[in-house]
């Protein structure tokens, strides 16, 4: 730097105690830098008088930095205090104002609210910039630190276009302002925080914190360190660069394992055919060849435990109940899920974070979370990732008694908001081609088709899955794609243990069919299974529907798409059925399910 004196930095937003701008203050106080700290309340004085007590040289400021005013203002303190301003910290704005209850869909969006996020994040940075710059150029030196976010520029989540919009805008500028300004000798660089843990932040986004690789959110100390270091004279060849501090959130689609896994432990279950499993290649997924014997072996020499095990039945996986040896019903200890060979200990860790997010997120939730370590073992069927999961009470919906419109809604609630909570799921599943996705519905029909021996039938499923798949077409562009459980269907939600006629839906198990898909197919999947009970007909699953759209507000190409997704499922039950039945004769559970759908 050329300037002889201590450098000037200019932090804004620097009222809150616990956030990032009085973290990057006391950095750079450290430093032995002199402060200009601003923040639109009086808290600033607070700040500047801790600053002081610390030996730090600092001066206040309340402005409002949307109105040019407000910018003057502050410069003008900069100016008659110290003269100039060497650095520049452009961290004032907002945090996402995404609310659970109120999407903020965009089409909702008001061109004020819209306006307001622009300016506090986007224009308050450029307006603060414009106001520095010359004074660096006549200089020759200036260091400009703006912070972004992981929301916009690199990410996205669901509920405030606004903000992701104003967010992504800054890196555009920080870009464009670099190249600029490189000359003189000045460089501009953007910082963007994942989760981190300030006083503004939610219980739901220290969750989302604890679910990074490094297992925790990050602090604001923790920003103010990258920040502290663009902003020092060493960082001169650094400019218009993004700096994410995230914990490794955005990287862990690769490095997403809930526990160490050796290369030669994941090697066992990953080939050519597993790793980003695509039905279409694989064919058929016969359910793994486990007998109780087999499943109590395993239970003793694995993970330690003398069990009597009971087979619960499942299509594609194996499913046991663990319960104390010499025991009764009521001393379960938990259930064993040996999953299909063709999915390895990544597409597991999926689920059952997945089943983790989904308690955390949904007060009052059951899922069945996992216990402890998983295992790979081998059985005739070959390599299985097998692990324990809590078994929860109660029952599921399972048969064809009918269903009262109370516990339709019911079903359409939870289904709603597991829909809510796995949208904002932090890691997105690997990429797999199920044939329950119902985006590959008409493919998946016309692929199984040759395993129905009615000739009558095999032609009415293809046609009406073609028809119904040329139907969702027309407005396919429009859907929006999220991850999904895949499988909420009576099968697979849970009543609690009460009795009475009070039982509440609160469960939701088997979340093997994780992935990608329109958000309404979630729906549409849930609806298609009330449809196989008694005396049930269209209208009755108008409840389900209701409670749905209060929780997640169906769009009109959703709606659209809704009835002909429910057909699209009914047809990939009965083509899916007759393939499993003929590949896994002995699989009682998907024989009865065919006879079902």
């Amino acid at each position: 730097m050329t300037s002889p004196h201590l450098p000037v930095a200019l932090i804004t937003g620097v009222g809150s105690e616990h956030g990032i701008g009085f973290a990057v203050a006391r950095r750079l106080g450290a430093e032995r830098m002199r402060l200009v700290l601003t923040s639109t309340t009086e808290r600033i004085f607070g700040r500047v008088d801790e600053l002081r007590a610390a030996g730090v040289e600092a001066v206040g400021i309340v402005a409002d930095l949307t109105r040019q005013s407000g910018v003057d203002a502050v410069i003008a303190c900069a100016q008659e205090t110290y003269g100039c301003v060497d650095v520049l910290v452009n961290n004032a704005g907002m945090t996402s104002v995404s609310d659970p209850d109120e999407p903020g869909a965009i089409d909702e969006l008001s061109a004020d609210r819209w306006h307001a996020s622009l300016e506090r994040n986007l224009t308050t940075t450029f307006s603060v910039i414009r106001a520095v710059v010359g004074g660096m150029r006549d200089r020759g030196y200036g260091r400009i630190v703006n912070v972004s976010s992981v929301s916009g520029p690199v990410a996205a989540f669901v509920g405030d276009v606004a903000y992701h919009a104003a967010k992504a805008g800054v890196v555009g500028l920080t870009r464009a302002a670099a190249v600029e300004v490189a000359p003189a000798g000045i460089t501009v660089n953007a910082v963007a925080p994942g989760w981190i843990d300030t006083a503004s932040a939610t219980d739901r986004e220290r969750a989302m914190g604890a679910a990074t690789p490094v297992g925790r959110s990050g602090t604001a100390d923790e920003v103010a360190s990258v920040i502290g270091f663009l902003a020092d004279e060493a960082a001169s060849y650094i400019t218009g660069q993004l700096i994410t501090v995230d914990g490794g959130q955005l990287h862990h689609r690769r490095t997403r394992a809930l526990r160490p896994v050796t290369k030669e432990r994941r090697e066992l279950t990953m080939n050519e055919n597993t790793l980003g499993f695509d039905f279409f290649e694989a064919g058929e997924l016969p359910a793994p060849i486990v007998t109780a014997a087999l499943a109590e072996r395993w239970a003793e020499e694995a993970f330690g435990l003398v069990v009597d095990a009971v087979d619960l039945g499942s299509q594609q996986d194996a499913n046991f109940l663990l319960i104390a040896r010499g025991g009764v019903s009521g001393d379960r200890v938990a259930v064993m899920k040996v999953s299909n060979s063709a999915f390895d200990v990544e597409a597991v860790d999926d689920q059952d974070r997945a089943a983790q997010w989904a308690v955390d997120a949904v007060p009052g939730l059951r899922a069945p979370t996992r216990i402890g370590d998983v295992a790979l073992l081998e059985a005739p069927s070959g390599t299985h990732v097998v692990r324990l999961i809590r078994y929860l009470d109660g029952g599921t919906l399972h048969g064809s008694a009918p269903l009262s419109p109370r516990s339709v809604a019911a079903m359409g609630r939870v289904c709603g908001e597991m829909s809510a909570a796995l949208s904002s799921l932090p890691h997105t599943p690997a990429e797999r081609v199920l044939q329950w996705d119902l985006r590959q519905g008409s493919r998946v029909v016309e692929f199984l088709a040759e395993h129905i021996p009615d000739a009558v039938l095999r032609e009415r499923l293809v046609r009406v899955a073609r028809a119904e798949a040329a139907r969702v077409e027309r407005v396919a562009a429009l859907l929006p794609v999220q991850v999904v459980h895949g499988d909420l269907t009576d099968d697979n939600l849970m009543r609690s243990a009460s009795r009475g006629d009070d039982r509440v839906l609160d469960g939701v198990i088997d979340f093997g069919d994780l992935m990608l898909s329109w958000r309404v197919a979630e729906l549409a999947t849930t609806i298609s299974s009330v449809l196989h009970h008694d005396g049930a007909s269209a209208s009755s699953v108008l409840p389900a529907v209701r409670e749905f759209h209060r929780i997640r507000p169906l769009s009109i190409p959703e709606v659209e798409a809704l009835w002909p997704l429910v057909i699209m499922r009914g047809a990939v039950l009965v083509t899916s059925g007759h393939q499993q039945v003929g590949t896994d004769d002995s699989n009682e559970y998907a024989r009865d399910g065919l006879a079902r759908e």
